[in-house]
């Protein structure tokens, strides 16, 4: 920010001058970032074409959590908010992460590469995506819970 810019004031169209980077923490030793946890449901019916195959949750990088062999029934678990589901079954394979099958998430991303926040945001410009229509704390609430079924 330059030295007449305010970071706190409450209407951003206020600053003038500010750059904005990629983030630095400085850490105590020990600490660790980790992704948001989400309580993660899958419903497997009874007629599934994937009962039997295999089931994998990796992080997002690839690396295994768990692999089981599917059965009909509800699996829950704990998992990091970006991890990834992997369904194998003979020589097919499918592969989501289990964020981007959340309704409520892909609701609140759709709202801001829709544009859908301009009505609630007149005043932006054209490239101008003010902070508050990115609404974390509705992004961290729909991310604490989801379910899928096959």
């Amino acid at each position: 920010f330059s030295e007449k810019d305010d970071p706190d004031d409450a209407d951003y169209r206020r600053v003038n001058r500010m750059v904005l980077t990629n983030p630095v923490y400085l850490h105590p030793s020990g600490f660790r970032l980790a992704p948001a946890s989400t309580d993660y449901r899958l419903d497997v019916h009874s007629r599934s074409p994937w009962i039997g195959g295999t089931l994998t949750y990796e992080c997002a990088d690839g690396s295994e959590i768990e692999t089981f062999k599917i059965r009909p029934g509800e699996i829950t678990r704990k998992l990091p908010a970006s991890a990834r589901v992997r369904l194998v079954k003979e020589q097919e394979e499918r592969i989501f992460y289990i964020a981007m099958e959340n309704d409520e998430v892909q609701a609140l991303l759709r709202y801001l590469w829709r544009g859908e926040f301009r009505r609630d945001y007149p005043e932006t410009i054209g490239g101008e995506v003010p902070y508050q229509a990115w609404r974390l704390d509705e992004l961290r609430q729909a991310l604490s819970a989801c379910r899928y079924e096959i």
